[in-house]
């Protein structure tokens, strides 16, 4: 969904845009198979949570998103050789009191 969604964007806005939609796209197909299992006498296959991350490269700049409990880290070298690594998402769980809040 990703490639299919940024094809011919070119302005920041479009790329986000294009990944969130991608994202919803996404999670549309998901909610249908879950409801073919689910009426299919599969019940707990509406209990089965999933996560994405999706890291697109454009001009040089990095576009980062993410659903479910997986995160992103972005590792760079210095100039004397040592890695660095710096968290670029967060967690979306409901385990997770930012969340919780978000949530409400």
């Amino acid at each position: 969904f990703i490639d299919e969604e940024l094809k011919g964007c070119k302005t920041e806005a479009q790329i986000k845009k294009a990944i969130t939609k991608a994202f919803d796209r996404a999670e549309k197909e998901w909610i249908e198979v879950a409801k073919v299992g689910f009426f299919n006498g599969y019940p707990k296959t509406a209990y089965v949570g999933s996560c994405a991350l999706v890291a697109v490269v454009i001009d040089n700049k990095a576009y980062i998103a993410n659903s479910g409990d997986c995160k992103a880290v972005l590792v760079r070298k210095d100039g004397e050789n040592n890695f660095k690594a710096t968290n670029v998402s967060k967690t979306f769980s409901a385990n997770k009191v930012y969340e919780q809040k978000r949530l409400n």
